[in-house]
């Protein structure tokens, strides 16, 4: 754990005392607009770097519920979230980890190349 992480997780037993876990590891991949913890392998916890993407986690909260269901791949369900006292904005989110591989640039790219049903499931996920 790096210092900012000991923040993020000192922040996260502030606001959520009674989760217990053991293990809390930075995702590898680091995300351009969030900072994203997974404890205990089971859970993704998502910290915002700036205002910005603080609010696009918030907007994130209204509409990942909306989707549930509608979509023929799993969408994350926050189950805890936490908003700053004074300015109201988001903390962080977290959520139970989904399974499969993150859809990397990389594997993006390979992905399109080798499979036609891939750009159709796609195609149908814009249209959502």
């Amino acid at each position: 754990m790096t210092l900012q992480n000991d923040h993020l997780l000192k922040l996260f037993r502030q606001h959520v005392p009674d989760f217990a876990f053991e293990r809390a590891e930075e995702l590898q991949s680091p995300g351009q607009f969030n900072i994203v913890l997974v404890i205990d392998a089971q859970w993704i916890f998502r910290f915002p770097k700036s205002a910005a993407a603080a609010a696009d986690l918030a907007r994130e909260l209204v509409i990942l519920p909306r989707l549930h269901g509608r979509l023929p791949l799993p969408i994350p369900q926050p189950r805890y979230h936490a908003r700053d006292a004074e300015s109201g904005g988001l903390l962080f989110k977290g959520y139970p980890l989904l399974p499969g591989q993150p859809l990397l640039r990389e594997r993006f790219a390979q992905q399109k190349d080798d499979d036609a049903e891939f750009e159709d499931g796609m195609r149908d996920y814009v249209k959502c």
